[in-house]
């Protein structure tokens, strides 16, 4: 584990005062600013309504727990970006360390809805909720059987599908019946599920004072109690252009900054045929797991949807779309903390736009031209993809410049119409065997 807030409020305070005004009363609102937990399984992790995943902003420290119920963190931080084009202008949208996203949806008229806070927080539903003895919750420091029961009542009861948020339609009526039907994603033992958008009429500049889109991100978590699914979870973010603007080139990024027990000791690589990211531990023996040490696995599940053939089929919203296709994970990149850009190599804001849409291509962001394997010195767009186990091709073995690692999944391009939504949806996988190499 680590505390490394002190580094963001000093770059707060680096920052010129009204863009920290303007995270004040966008980001640090304490009536909309919130967070639940995903914990129905092995894992126990933070949900904040803002973007922001993985992380104990109480503590100001890693909030990925594995197995829940320990102190023991596999993730400091992860988030989810996009990177696009308008005009031939760059623009950066999404989360990571920081974030440009504010709770809320936005309305027909291009603003957030600002009167009733409560519809802005974290839902979460449980489907046994009346039966269990919600040992899960308690033991994870939620409160009393009482309190996590009257809050999954409310959130089932008030469970908000006309804002977008998924449900089992239990007599196929198209109507959500909370005496009837079953809130969360269908199938799931627990889901949480959030709205937020980078409102340009209220926009947070805290993302590095990125150019704001127009942007709703609609977002859900869910995962299962069964002995197969203990070590995984699942997260969908669906993206609707709310703006009059035509995006361009569109990048994704699934953003991860993994801290396997100790923080400094980490190594990450990708598998481009599984569309998986990962990181592990470079030692046999951690400060934090001891001997036995997991690993993490970030697998793209179902990517955005770009033209096909005829005979192609996309998945959106668990239904097929003949004529259309899923991209897979079509770059991976990773950089070390003394390389946490922009701070550290001196970018500026516009820079770090641009920057940000090169890297989502799997480019070099500051030249813009392909990154060499050094094993076989041709160009590639996955970094880091040779196999750690055998030790064959392109391996993390950089003992330089710190050992703290940060790694992105993306796809793309894409575009978006105005009106236009589109959906991903990764996997979180642990994997846990006799040693850190039997893991991966």
């Amino acid at each position: 584990m680590r505390t490394r807030y002190f580094f963001l409020i000093i770059l707060l305070l680096s920052l010129p005062l009204q863009f920290a005004q303007i995270n004040k009363v966008a980001n640090s609102d304490s009536l909309n600013f919130t967070y639940s937990k995903l914990n129905i399984n092995n894992i126990s992790t933070y949900v904040y309504n803002n973007g922001y995943l993985d992380c104990n902003y109480q503590e100001g420290d890693c909030g990925f727990y594995y197995p829940k119920g320990s102190s023991k963190c596999l993730l400091f931080h992860s988030g989810f970006l996009w990177a696009t084009k308008i005009f031939g202008e760059y623009y950066l949208g999404g989360s990571n360390y920081r974030t440009g996203l504010i709770p809320g949806k936005i309305s027909e008229y291009g603003c957030e809805e600002e009167t009733d806070y409560a519809l802005h927080r974290v839902y979460r539903v449980r489907r046994d909720y009346k039966t269990s003895d919600l040992s899960s919750e308690i033991l994870d420091g939620e409160g009393t059987y009482e309190e996590i029961y009257e809050r999954y009542n409310k959130d089932w009861m008030e469970w908000p599908v006309y804002r977008g948020a998924p449900f089992e339609d239990i007599d196929s009526n198209g109507l959500y019946d909370p005496l009837i039907d079953v809130p969360g994603y269908p199938g799931a033992d627990q889901t949480c599920w959030y709205v937020a958008n980078d409102n340009p009429c209220k926009p947070t500049l805290f993302l590095y004072s990125t150019k704001i889109i127009g942007m709703e991100m609609q977002f859900t978590t869910w995962a299962y109690d069964t002995d197969n699914l203990k070590n995984t979870m699942y997260r969908s973010y669906k993206l609707i252009n709310k703006s009059n603007k035509f995006l361009d080139s569109i990048y994704i990024s699934i953003w991860v900054d993994s801290d396997i027990g100790k923080f400094d000791d980490d190594r990450v690589g990708c598998d481009k045929n599984l569309n998986l990211g990962y990181a592990y531990n470079s030692v046999q023996e951690d400060e934090i797991y001891g001997y036995s040490i997991p690993a993490i696995g970030f697998r793209l599940e179902q990517g955005p949807i770009v033209e096909g053939l005829p005979l192609d089929k996309a998945i959106f919203n668990r239904r097929q779309i003949v004529g259309k296709k899923n991209l897979e994970m079509t770059s991976f990149y990773y950089y070390c903390k003394d390389y946490d850009p922009p701070n550290n190599i001196g970018l500026t804001v516009f820079d770090y736009e641009k920057y940000n849409h090169l890297l989502m291509q799997g480019l070099n962001p500051l030249t813009g031209e392909p990154v060499i394997d050094p094993t076989t010195n041709q160009p590639t767009k996955y970094w880091l993809s040779g196999d750690p186990i055998t030790n064959e091709g392109w391996i993390d073995n950089n003992s330089i410049n710190g050992e703290d690692r940060r790694f992105g999944i993306n796809s793309g391009p894409f575009t978006m119409a105005p009106g236009d939504t589109q959906e991903i949806i990764y996997s979180i996988n642990i994997g846990h065997g006799a040693d850190n190499k039997q893991s991966i």
